[in-house]
């Protein structure tokens, strides 16, 4: 008996002592899902390749006369679309009266808060987005994108300018350089049909161009039928450029 106790305890301190980093990372490793998310925007942003943004569907809107404030919640990109989500990021929410949106519709003007979250809990303003009335529905207007961590200031502007053969926003710098253009062919079936009943899921590819017009990012848009029939809810997947700073990558989200 003496000696089968040695033999287990000389086993059990081989265990720990042969590779205790190991034995450590197994304790102190939490699942994907329950990873803990950075206090700052900024380290999350750093560490983020892609992401999938999904435009909150409200089902009342398809019954009701108005529109509502738009709602989007940003998580980190996942191959499995059945699978787990992973935590949630970043929260977006719409600021904007109801006569401008039923009124004015997608003239209005509107400001977007991006929140930085922590599971379900809120940790902090993140970005401010601004964009002022314009009075055509060619014009786009010029949408402006403000830091609020840490010390606020202006990042860059999104400008969306009209075009019949291409759907096309530019991300501009603070000093309104241009950094990236995002462009879709408008030939695509998933702008042609969008809203018909003649398939189940539209797609829409997007492409982001540098300065020197290469392709270095690509954006999927998806939606279904049903959700297109109720409300203008999208799924966006974004994969941002390889070696891009973090000012890039939220004027990027911010497009």
């Amino acid at each position: 008996m003496q000696g089968t106790r040695m033999n287990a305890e000389n086993q059990n301190s081989r265990m720990h002592s042969a590779n205790p980093d190991q034995v450590i990372l197994e304790k102190e490793t939490p699942p994907a899902n329950q990873i803990p998310i950075p206090k700052s925007g900024l380290q999350v942003l750093q560490s983020l390749g892609s992401y999938s943004l999904e435009q909150k569907l409200d089902k009342f809107e398809a019954f009701l006369p108005y529109q509502i404030p738009h709602r989007y919640n940003i998580y980190p990109y996942v191959d499995d679309e059945k699978g787990p989500k992973g935590p949630r990021l970043f929260k977006i929410k719409e600021k904007s009266t109801e006569c401008q949106r039923q009124c004015m519709r997608h003239q209005r003007d509107f400001k977007l808060t991006v929140k930085l979250m922590n599971g379900h809990s809120e940790v902090m303003d993140f970005l401010k987005l601004e964009r002022p009335h314009v009075c055509f529905k060619c014009d786009k207007g010029e949408m402006k994108v403000t830091l609020l961590e840490s010390i606020e200031k202006v990042v860059g502007f999104i400008v969306a300018p009209f075009s019949c053969f291409t759907h096309e926003i530019l991300v501009n710098d603070a000093d309104n350089n241009l950094r990236y253009s995002i462009r879709a062919d408008v030939l695509q079936v998933g702008l042609i049909c969008s809203g018909c009943p003649c398939g189940g899921r539209c797609e829409v590819s997007y492409k982001i161009y540098d300065s020197t017009n290469i392709a270095k990012g690509t954006i999927r848009r998806k939606t279904t039928y049903f959700k297109s029939s109720l409300t203008e809810s999208d799924n966006l997947t974004v994969f941002f450029p390889m070696a891009i700073s973090t000012e890039d990558k939220i004027l990027l989200l911010s497009a």
